[in-house]
């Protein structure tokens, strides 16, 4: 009779949803079970695709790219037309679309599971490994004997700025909003208040298009190093021949950055946006960020980490509508510069800022000042209860880039002591610092493929 395995999944969020469905999927011996736990007690969402993400903050990847499982691409797009959702497949969606897909998927594989999925209303709090079992605690006091443990805990809330940081009273104040997916921060803002926003990425799109359907009249500033708003997603074009063999074999990052140009310019001369030159290189990100040395990886960081963010993480045609449409009408100012010092005055939050390049101070008054600076990396201080208690117990620690935990490229977490856990287990968010590209749902959910076959063995 062959063993049987149980795999307690922490985090019911998007991470633990793919992994949970694609090993299921490729469980054709039945010997696995698996418990995936969610603290919220609603499955798939998650602080991404969760129902309080509103109609107007949309996925940046079409819908023919989201599919749970790689060979069912347009597994996603026959669930919204079985909702009477008028969409096309190169459409992009209200996020909450996606959390209402896989908290369905969700619940059509327990019917089908015969009792191998089980969705647990908790949260795991703790790990201890004896032998080959992880026996875990849970916050209502439940103990569980899994002989498998992932971590699937999504982001974290983004770290306070150092100005922020510096005053106790700042980061208590009414003002400031630490949690930038609070949307009901603004309930009670006054249709003339000024805001801030601290960053210039896709959440603060995301934000600016939350004030826009408010109809807020206030000045907004976001404010940020370099001042780069993303990218907008083009029409689709067609696909750029892959050169990620030849990337692959530079080696050196200048090497890299001039062959990426020169296709660019090849693909210019023939009609093709660099989206499709960017696009081409997808499956090839995670091999060059694992290639790359301490220094190749240091490169990056300092010079084109946020030049490749605009270029990568693109608006959707819609959201960028309305962030252009509220610059225009000089509603907002996309700044760059940095916060020098936050104080509160009364009601209020006066935030100093120096514009880049410039010695001298500004500052702006605001009534909301929101962090969107993206996910925190600092896992082993701000994570969960459970990671603390797993990092206090050797079991995690950081990657050499200090970028989220360590880990093999399968997942499978190195211990402080360099030892690789066979048995514990990362997806997603919590493990960019060793592939790098693994927010995304298409990567994630290639990780999760991985996983389940490598579970499978």
């Amino acid at each position: 009779m062959s063993r049987k395995f149980h795999l307690l999944i922490a985090g019911g969020g998007a991470s633990g949803a793919l992994l949970a469905l694609n090993l299921l999927r490729a469980d054709a011996a039945k010997k696995w079970t698996i418990t995936l736990a969610e603290r919220s007690g609603h499955f798939g969402g998650g602080l991404a695709y969760g129902a309080h993400n509103r109609a107007h903050h949309l996925l940046n990847v079409r819908v023919k790219q989201l599919s749970c499982f790689a060979d069912e691409p347009g597994h996603f797009h026959q669930f919204l037309a079985s909702t009477a959702r008028t969409v096309t497949p190169d459409d992009f969606v209200p996020r909450s679309y996606f959390g209402e897909y896989l908290a369905h998927c969700l619940q059509q594989a327990v019917q089908q599971s015969e009792g191998r999925l089980q969705l647990l209303h908790d949260e795991i709090i703790s790990a201890v490994k004896h032998g080959d079992e992880i026996r875990c605690g849970t916050a209502s006091g439940v103990d569980i004997t899994a002989t498998h443990l992932a971590l699937a805990c999504g982001n974290l809330l983004p770290a306070p700025p150092a100005a922020v940081s510096a005053s106790s009273e700042v980061a208590a104040h009414q003002a400031y909003e630490k949690n930038p997916w609070h949307y009901d921060a603004f309930n009670h803002l006054p249709a003339q208040a000024d805001v801030v926003l601290i960053g210039s990425g896709l959440t603060m799109a995301d934000l600016v298009c939350e004030l826009h359907s408010r109809g807020h009249k206030g000045k907004i500033i976001s404010i940020s190093p370099h001042g780069f708003l993303p990218a907008q997603h083009q029409p689709p074009q067609p696909a750029w021949p892959s050169f990620g063999d030849e990337m692959l074999a530079a080696g050196d990052l200048g090497t890299q950055l001039h062959i990426f140009r020169s296709q660019l310019e090849k693909a210019a001369a023939q009609g093709i946006g660099w989206t499709a030159v960017t696009d081409s290189l997808r499956p090839y990100l995670q091999k060059l960020w694992l290639q790359g040395n301490d220094g190749w990886r240091n490169d990056f960081m300092q010079h084109l980490r946020h030049l490749w963010g605009v270029a990568r993480h693109r608006l959707p045609p819609a959201t960028a509508a309305v962030v252009y449409e509220c610059i225009a009408r000089r509603q907002l100012t996309v700044a760059a510069g940095r916060i020098t010092a936050i104080e509160a005055h009364a009601g209020l939050l006066h935030v100093h800022w120096q514009p880049r390049g410039s010695s001298e101070t500004q500052t702006a008054i605001a009534a909301k000042v929101i962090n969107c600076t993206g996910p925190s990396s600092k896992w082993l201080s701000e994570g969960n209860t459970l990671v603390k208690q797993m990092a206090a117990a050797g079991y995690i620690g950081y990657d050499r880039s200090a970028l989220g935990l360590n880990a093999n490229e399968t997942g499978q977490l190195i211990s402080a002591n360099d030892e690789v856990q066979h048995n514990i287990i990362a997806l997603g968010p919590m493990i960019r610092g060793v592939l790098w590209e693994i927010t995304a749902v298409p990567e994630i959910r290639k990780q999760a493929e991985m996983l389940a076959e490598t579970l499978c063995r």
